[in-house]
């Protein structure tokens, strides 16, 4: 006879008091019983609360508790009568049902229902249990036992934060590495890989698929070959439908005693491949960088959603797991399993952690907070490993920042201040016909960032717009009619005078999120006679592959120029190659400052770009990041939100605050 988990005996623990709150028992009469059922679609609970008669065995109405306390603390339920609810079938709901009901007073109506039930039960027993190790690790040192067969790394062994991530993911069907930039989460994908490969019964070979961004899929292979200890293979898709294909099917087969194969894809290829790739049952499904996922509307994540179940078990990887706001999170978790995120849809899941104002006239409500945070921290604590990198690695070289303000010449600053006011109008008469028209002012305040950006192309050297012309009438700048650089840029002047100034073992990073910028400093490098090279969207992938390389093990090329969408993540950028330190190969030199020239509003592309030099196996001198900053501009507001990690102006009022500061602030020019 097998045994049910409901025939175990357990208490439900919280982990915080709020959840505490929602699974404390009630009072229920002697009487009282619970009849659950599956609906056909098997999404949600049919729940009917009722009492046994005492002298017969009729159905009366239960208790108030039975009909009403309990259930009130289940976020998607729907009343359909007297003790009755339909409950959208989420281990939220479960639990709250296991915590108040007794077993022996709980009565499936079917082994479908009751099974569904034991499912979301057993998998967040399984996921307090790894929690406890992972806190019994960050509060006491302790590690959680390894499993059977375990082995490391002969020669590259994780640190004790990289197997305790690595032993709670091991085996776990959704799994989460929430691990800030250059702590090393891939080591730890790669040991889960080898350990359950090793597993794998016969010559079946274990299969993974890795999604990732374009711009680190080498990386991967990389790491993958690096830190394998059993005999495998690996492919990058890449080229043609066909070639794609081809690639599939001669990874997929054994040779030289292969027990595992991965499928490295960035997140457009897996979209164009996906009629082949969904004929291959994985054995796990990695979605690198995850935050790409965030919206559930986007194609990708809906696409990510389908091979979500077409894989035994999950995992993602990010540093910045939240962008904007905690919704950023419902897709996520989504990924590592259907209702991971304690929901079954994202409105639902918006309603219950954010707080908002009352519907205005034209029906609209705003996002004033948040609430119930402690609960969804507690489930993170559930299924994902999180780390800082000062937590996981605090003996790292010392991080240091600072700004080097410069101006602007009279022709940046007379069309800078020109931009600004009309920018000013144009962004006041937004917001009032978006508030007039009842128009989504979250994607209004959106448009507004993206047109205050223009000011921060004037501060980088440039112009998209109308020609521009000389007081004698003369085009300031030939080529293309809608991009002129400035004559003079001080900014551009005191970046190149900055390198100039760096000993021969002392590397640069500079990063801009302006391609029309970056080019413009490869060609100043250039002209000073500067070792340099450029990594933007427009790079061939094998030139990427060979900068990066030049870069790290040769002494001649001092400065990488990157753009922060196609180089901020997943490359490692130290400057020098780890496993050649103290040997003839080290040529002693170091990526030991990064420059940022010009940003967006976003944190994320900075804090990746910020990773690229500093973590572990990175590097092994402090690290100086350096602000080029043009004085009461939007340089300087760009630069307080990205550092502070703050949620870029979020909302109307913030976007008038910064236009408010813009125009009040003077120009400093030469």
């Amino acid at each position: 006879m097998t045994t049910s988990i409901l025939d175990s005996s357990f208490d439900l623990e919280a982990l915080c008091p709020a959840t505490q709150r929602i699974i404390t028992p009630i009072k229920l009469q002697p009487n009282d019983r619970l009849r659950i059922s599956l609906t056909p679609d098997e999404r949600s609970f049919d729940v009917t609360a009722y009492a046994i008669h005492p002298s017969s065995d009729n159905e009366w109405p239960a208790s108030w508790a039975a009909q009403q306390t309990w259930v009130g603390r289940i976020p998607e339920r729907r009343q359909t009568g007297s003790g009755r609810w339909t409950l959208r079938a989420t281990d939220f709901a479960v639990l709250v049902i296991h915590a108040t009901w007794p077993v022996d007073r709980i009565h499936f109506t079917s082994d479908a229902t009751r099974l569904t039930y034991e499912y979301l039960l057993l998998r967040f027993l399984q996921q307090s249990y790894l929690a406890k190790q992972k806190a019994e690790f960050k509060l006491h040192g302790v590690r959680p036992p390894q499993p059977d067969n375990y082995f490391d790394h002969p020669n590259l062994p994780l640190t004790p934060y990289q197997e305790t991530a690595a032993i709670t993911t091991i085996e776990s069907e959704g799994s989460a590495l929430f691990m800030e930039q250059g702590t090393g989460k891939t080591p730890i994908v790669v040991r889960r890989i080898m350990h359950e490969a090793a597993l794998k019964p016969g010559k079946q070979m274990y299969t993974v698929v890795i999604v990732c961004p374009k711009n680190v899929r080498t990386n991967w292979a990389n790491e993958l070959e690096r830190f394998a200890t059993v005999p495998g293979q690996c492919v990058v898709l890449r080229g043609g439908a066909l070639h794609r294909i081809k690639q599939l099917i001669e990874v997929m087969e054994p040779e030289n005693g292969s027990r595992w194969a991965a499928v490295i894809c960035s997140y457009e290829t897996i979209k164009r491949s996906w009629n082949a790739m969904r004929m291959i049952e994985w054995d796990l499904a990695v979605a690198d960088e995850s935050h790409f996922i965030k919206s559930p509307k986007a194609k990708r994540s809906q696409q990510l959603m389908k091979l979500r179940d077409h894989a035994k078990a999950r995992m993602i990887l990010t540093g910045t797991s939240v962008a904007n706001n905690v919704s950023d999170l419902f897709s996520q978790l989504e990924f590592l399993g259907k209702g991971m995120s304690g929901f079954s849809n994202y409105t639902a899941f918006r309603q219950y952690y954010n707080r908002y104002s009352k519907k205005d006239m034209q029906g609209r409500r705003e996002v004033l907070g948040y609430q119930n945070l402690p609960i969804l921290q507690e489930r993170l604590a559930r299924c994902a490993y999180i780390t800082t990198k000062r937590e996981a690695l605090p003996d790292l070289p010392q991080q240091t920042y600072d700004v080097r303000e410069v101006s602007m010449s009279p022709r940046q600053a007379e069309y800078y201040e020109k931009v600004r006011r009309e920018l000013a109008v144009e962004i006041e008469a937004d917001l009032a016909q978006a508030q007039s028209q009842g128009k989504d002012l979250r994607l209004t305040v959106t448009n507004i960032l993206t047109k205050l950006l223009r000011l921060s192309q004037i501060t980088a050297g440039y112009v998209v717009s109308d020609k521009v012309y000389t007081s004698d009438g003369e085009l300031e700048h030939g080529g293309d009619d809608r991009l002129h650089f400035f004559k003079n840029n001080p900014k551009l002047d005191e970046l190149i005078d900055a390198i100039k100034e760096k000993g021969p073992l002392e590397k640069v990073i500079v990063w801009s999120c302006w391609v029309p910028a970056i080019r413009q400093i490869e060609q100043r490098l250039k002209d000073e006679g500067i070792s340099a090279a450029v990594y933007y969207g427009g790079t061939r992938d094998d030139v990427r592959d060979d900068i990066v390389r030049r870069f790290n093990e040769t002494a001649e090329l001092k400065v990488f120029v990157g753009n922060p969408a196609a180089g901020g993540q997943g490359l490692n950028l130290p400057g020098f190659v780890p496993e050649w330190e103290g040997t003839e190969k080290d040529h002693g030199c170091n990526a030991d400052h990064v420059f940022f020239y010009a940003c967006d509003w976003s944190m994320i592309k900075r804090s990746q770009a910020e990773g690229r030099n500093h973590g572990k196996g990175r590097c092994r001198v402090p690290i100086r990041y350096t602000d080029l900053v043009v004085p009461n501009t939007i340089d300087v507001e760009i630069r307080k939100r990205v550092l502070s990690k703050q949620q870029t102006a979020a909302n109307v009022q913030d976007v008038k605050e910064i236009m408010q500061r813009l125009v009040a602030s003077d120009l400093e020019g030469d």
